[in-house]
This record gives structure tokens, sequence and C-alpha cells, in this order.
């Protein structure tokens, strides 16, 4: 019966965990998070939103944004919604290049906020842009009876330090290899006694 309860539990949890991947969130709680209209740099056709967000329904409408970060592993984003209308099944996701030769799928929505990111890790501290552009926009059409328009909102960038262990000093390490060569002979030592 315990073993039964468990794996049904496990079976629970896994798919959960498959139907909660299924639909991405906003990605909140970040270091650094800007507004949309917080930009450094943008293309012409973007309109402001509410709440500080930015919206266009062009393709490859592109926006920079700059933030100063220290050297580390990052998770750099953004959260959007769809501005127009999408209906069901009619358009899945959002394809955004980050400038970097990366596109991040972002799961496409009329009331959910979704958010999409990549990962790098800094070598030096300083001030990094990065710009994003929108690659496929789509409408229905003048005679569309739903009106279906897909129109990228930014509500917001942002920018998350998820803070790797640091890497030793060089004078830690030798002094961790002078103390485990120390064992060594100490061991060799009392074994021959």
């Amino acid at each position: 019966m315990k073993k039964q309860l468990l794996t049904g539990l496990a079976a629970a949890v896994l798919i959960f965990s498959l139907v909660s991947s299924v639909y991405a969130i906003p990605y909140t709680g970040a270091d650094i998070e800007l507004q949309g209209d917080s930009h450094s740099s943008i293309s012409s056709r973007w309109f402001n939103g509410s709440d500080g967000a930015i919206w266009t329904a062009w393709a490859n409408q592109w926006v920079e944004y700059t933030a100063d970060l220290a050297a580390g592993n990052w998770n750099v984003g953004l959260n959007v919604i769809n501005h127009g209308n999408l209906d069901t099944g009619w358009y899945s996701q959002f394809e955004v290049s980050n400038g970097i030769g990366e596109t991040l799928a972002i799961a496409a929505s009329d009331f959910e906020v979704n958010s999409g990111f990549f990962n790098v890790t800094l070598q030096d501290a300083g001030a990094y842009t990065v710009r994003y552009t929108w690659l496929n926009d789509k409408w229905g059409g003048a005679t569309d009876p739903l009106h279906r328009d897909a129109n990228i909102q930014i509500n917001s960038v942002f920018f998350d330090n998820t803070a790797p262990a640091p890497v030793p000093e060089p004078s830690t390490m030798l002094l961790l290899g002078a103390g485990l060569v120390g064992l060594g002979f100490y061991g060799r030592k009392r074994k021959k006694v």
C-alpha cells in the first residue's frame, strides 16, 4: 500500500511538473528589472502601452536595453504578452532574437504574461546592452471575422545574477594543495610504522 501511494505521489509530481512547464510565467525577483519603456534605443514602430510597457504590430522591430552588470552568471530576458487578439490555437509563440544569434521562443497569450531568457557568463563588470528583435508577426487580414492580430507587448526586461560559486584565488588553491600533500605524507608515514 505504501509503495503504491509513493508511486502515485511520484506520478502526480511528474505530471504536475510536465503540465506546469507547458505554461511559461513571468520571471520575477530578478536583480535588475526595467519597464518596457526604459529602453536605451528603439526602432521606429513601437507604441507606449500601459504601466510602462511598449508594443508593436510589425516584425523585425528591435529595442535595446542597457544595464550595469557585475561579472558572473546572468539570466537575461523579457516578460511579454500579446497586445492584440490571438484567438485559441492560432498563434502559439513569439520568436524574439536576442542579438547574439539565439532566438527565444516565448508562449504567446492574450491574458498571461510569459517570459523567455538566455543565460550568459560575463567575465568583466560593465555596462551591457541587449537588443531584442521580434521576428514573427501575424495578422488575420482585413476580412478576418475574429480580428486576429499578434502584437508583442514588452512589459519588462530583466537581468538576474544567478550567483555561481566564486572561483578560489590561486593562493587559496596553493594552501589547499599543500595541506593535501602534508596529509598524504602523514598517512604514508603512519602506514610504515
